[in-house]
């Protein structure tokens, strides 16, 4: 579901801001596995993990898994189990009985579209979001939504995205970000966006 972080590190404006991220890996995941190629069988190692967001949706705390494969913001509806315990109600979200499906590697999650006030560190503002309500995935139970950052078109959502609403609330300049992450040490992983923090690159990058 969660494709391969892509880093975008380009020249950075005069406006970026940055934000811790945690790397929520499944055990499960570290266990020694078997690859049969052509017959023959390889023990491997995979190395799996989901990067989170500390993000609120209407005042409600959400970790959000970044996914640089989508381009939409979606959070779980009341009805859905998992992450977060307390969630948005979703008899608020048909006020506009607009609803969309986001189709995923592993699934499906159905969503209302819902306009809501959207937190991040110190800044709050307004965006159309998705709420899901149902997915016939359990890959989600984890996390509290997922927020897209691939290009604009490949979202559901036709309003303006996450990176587009930062932008047009003057918190950023540029409709760019940088990653670093860290599998192993906590409170070393970080995504900027706006640009890149040239003090998390590592020296003569």
């Amino acid at each position: 579901m969660i494709t391969n972080l892509l880093v975008l590190l380009l020249v950075v404006g005069a406006s970026s801001t940055t934000y811790p991220l945690v790397c929520r890996r499944d055990p499960e995941e570290d266990k020694l596995q078997h690859l049969t190629l052509s017959s023959e069988t390889y023990p491997v190692k995979p190395l799996f993990a989901i990067f989170t967001l500390a993000m609120a949706i209407e005042g409600i705390p959400y970790e959000l898994a970044v996914d640089t494969g989508s381009a939409d913001l979606f959070v779980k509806g009341e009805n859905m189990t998992g992450n977060p315990v307390k969630k948005l109600s979703c008899s608020t979200c048909l006020q506009n009985n607009r609803k969309a499906s986001i189709l995923y590697l592993d699934g499906e999650v159905q969503t209302y579209l819902y306009l809501a006030n959207v937190g991040i560190g110190n800044h709050s503002f307004p965006q159309f979001i998705l709420v899901a309500y149902q997915a016939n995935t359990s890959n989600f139970d984890s996390m509290g939504g997922i927020l897209g950052l691939s290009f604009p078109k490949l979202a559901v959502n036709e309003n303006p995205g996450f990176m587009s609403t930062l932008i047009n609330n003057k918190i950023i300049k540029r409709n760019m970000f940088g990653i670093k992450l860290s599998f192993k040490k906590p409170n070393t992983s970080f995504i900027t966006f706006g640009g890149f923090d040239k003090s998390l690159l590592a020296p003569n990058a």
